[in-house]
């Protein structure tokens, strides 16, 4: 084993640099796509400038609504800025400015619906009516939580004589039951997997990661079409192990480096967004993508050939994740869809494996 693994090396010696780079240009890809889309989808938000004269909890739980939305950016001024603010506005800087005055808790305590902020706008505010839209719904969820506090208090009032219950804790359990019942962020099940849907546009890193890793690996099993095809399988002839053998620990090896960077793949995208896949997915697909790639290698009769077969491969793979998944019970059979999906595809891997285990048992090449 070690002699095949030393041979390995040494007939990897002048690509090594290359193999480098094929080995993490997924991750740096990767990165890099994720920090352009979201800094071009961040630059595509509207400005809007909002002054907090209030300063209380309210506001606070309005204005971070506001900062959820996916189309508002807000730049919140202090409570003596709302001249600059509004001269940044005459400037068309800003799309519109929000003004929360000092007595608008008390405007939430009396129950009042009009004149609850101040806004102002320009001729060019092609998003204020949106943004007013947004605000009256984020308004009007305060004073529904307003008056279900103090529905609940006099409730209590009434039968107890006394009101135990704090208006915080009305609000926390409101909050709560809000959160589970959201249709648009919730748990869904599908035959018995639970998976969480998002009303999030942000792009995913693991099918950037997983369509340009299986481009890579095309470039880097192109040793397995070039010796395959050389006088270099000829050597083995006067070896103590065959061709077939050495091609298998090769791959193996292979296997395993490539498993050592997916892993610190893995690491460094959950830490970066956030965004995390099942290390079994992974895995899987590693092994999976690997081997439909070493089978074309094997079969491909020159490197241009294997590039060709390489790209037609991704393209049909990229059909497929466009209509499986509107074909019932088979998305899973696609790898990268399983992938992002963290589908243990254990059914693939062994249709795969079994598919190489064929092919290097005829394939008159891979003998000594």
């Amino acid at each position: 084993m070690m002699d095949m693994i030393k041979s390995r090396w040494i007939l990897l010696k002048r690509h090594r640099l290359k193999l480098i780079f094929w080995l993490f240009i997924p991750l740096f890809v990767t990165v890099g796509a994720v920090y352009v889309t979201s800094n071009v989808s961040e630059g595509f938000r509207v400005p809007v400038a909002v002054v907090d004269e209030a300063d209380v909890e309210e506001t606070d739980r309005i204005i971070k609504g506001l900062e959820e939305s996916n189309y508002i950016r807000i730049d919140q001024f202090e409570n003596s800025e709302k001249d600059d603010a509004l001269r940044v506005l005459e400037q068309y800087q800003y799309d519109s400015v929000l003004v929360f005055g000092e007595d608008f808790e008390d405007k939430i305590l009396s129950g009042e619906r009009r004149n609850m902020v101040e806004t102002y706008y320009t001729d060019r505010s092609f998003a204020y009516s949106t943004v007013k839209e947004l605000l009256a719904s984020l308004i009007q969820e305060s004073l529904n939580s307003q008056r279900i506090t103090e529905q609940i208090q006099d409730l209590e009032m009434e039968l107890f004589n006394e009101t135990t219950i704090e208006s915080e804790t009305i609000l926390e359990t409101k909050n709560q039951i809000d959160m589970d019942s959201n249709l648009v962020s919730q748990n869904f099940t599908f035959k018995g997997k639970e998976t969480m849907e998002q009303n999030d546009s942000t792009i995913d890193p693991w099918l950037i990661w997983a369509y340009v890793s299986l481009l890579t690996t095309v470039f880097i099993f192109e040793f397995v079409t070039r010796e395959t095809r050389s006088e270099t399988k000829q050597r083995f002839l006067y070896l103590n192990y065959s061709f077939k053998a050495f091609m298998i620990t090769s791959f193996l090896a292979m296997l395993i480096v490539m498993y050592m960077i997916d892993l610190v793949t893995l690491l460094i995208i959950k830490a970066m967004f956030d965004q995390s896949v099942s290390i079994v997915s992974l895995l899987i697909y590693r092994a999976i993508v690997n081997i439909i790639v070493f089978i074309v290698a094997f079969y491909s009769r020159s490197k241009l050939s294997l590039y060709r077969n390489g790209l037609g491969l991704i393209g049909v793979l990229l059909g497929l994740h466009i209509i499986m998944p509107f074909l019932n019970g088979i998305s899973n059979f696609h790898p990268v869809i399983a992938l992002v999906e963290n589908n243990n595809n254990f059914v693939m891997l062994f249709v795969t494996i079994l598919v190489l285990t064929v092919c290097l048992g005829r394939n008159r090449n891979a003998r000594s």
